[in-house]
């Protein structure tokens, strides 16, 4: 019963406006796909910023499709959310759209379904993200969504949040306001991976496939780039990271 947890994949991102860049992200997209498929998931979630931008360019929502298209070629259904990248401004129809045919968005009219897994009725539940602003709707509609997950054994929450563990100056929850009646909540934003148990309710930031910013170098060295793989059979979830071998090295220099 394994879930790919994969998040902030930036579809369309030019880093210092190269083209060799935004190719790099479209190309750890695509290998994330592929060690999915090789790794035979059940299912696949993605928490947040598929896209960089709302209107993405025609490339980027064209790799979207190929990569979400050779998943469901295999039976493999996807689940989204949507991020604050792809939150489109004044209630416009976000990119996903477009992808409808291969991807499920949770949080916008539907913020939960049911997929059977292994034999195995598990709920799905997500929530695009909400700014600090939005922060007590947000822990409202969590509450109604963890009374949904109590009757299932297993369920998988999808976020794209920022916790005060992982990031404690710009946060919109806390840890302890994370629903605990779900088995795994699958966390995006924070393009680090990280993870940390709430009771009996295991959370985890995927991090993001590829380097974004400068400050992200330290963690990928530390950490690596990639995806989680989510083991749902056992009593607790157990998660194993799976690496990209395409992610671009990152040097930093002083030149005098």
């Amino acid at each position: 019963m394994l879930v790919a947890h994969i998040s902030d994949t930036h579809l369309g991102y030019r880093q210092y406006n190269m083209d060799e860049r935004e190719m790099d992200f479209y190309e750890a997209f695509r290998e994330a796909v592929e060690l999915a498929l090789s790794e035979h998931v059940d299912l696949v979630v993605h928490s947040g910023d598929l896209f960089e931008d709302p209107r993405p360019p025609v490339r980027a929502l064209y790799e979207a499709k190929q990569g979400l298209a050779k998943l469901r070629e295999r039976g493999v259904e996807v689940y989204a959310v949507l991020g604050d990248h792809d939150l489109p401004k004044r209630r416009a129809m976000p990119p996903h759209s477009l992808l409808s045919e291969y991807v499920h968005v949770l949080g916008l009219d539907v913020d939960h379904d049911v997929a059977e897994l292994q034999g195995t009725r598990v709920l799905i539940a997500g929530l695009h993200h909400h700014s600090r602003r939005y922060r007590d709707l947000l822990k409202e509609r969590l509450g109604h969504l963890a009374r949904l997950a109590e009757p299932y054994s297993k369920s998988v929450l999808v976020l794209h949040q920022s916790l005060d563990r992982f990031l404690p100056f710009e946060y919109e929850l806390c840890l302890d306001e994370v629903p605990t009646s779900f088995s795994y909540v699958a966390m995006g934003h924070v393009h680090r991976r990280g993870s940390a148990w709430h009771h009996h309710t295991l959370i985890a930031y995927a991090g993001s496939l590829e380097v974004a910013r400068r400050d992200e170098v330290a963690a990928w060295r530390e950490v690596g780039k990639g995806f989680y793989l989510v083991d749902l059979s056992g009593d607790e979830p157990a998660i194993h990271r799976v690496d990209l071998s395409c992610v671009r090295p990152q040097v930093e220099a002083v030149v005098r």
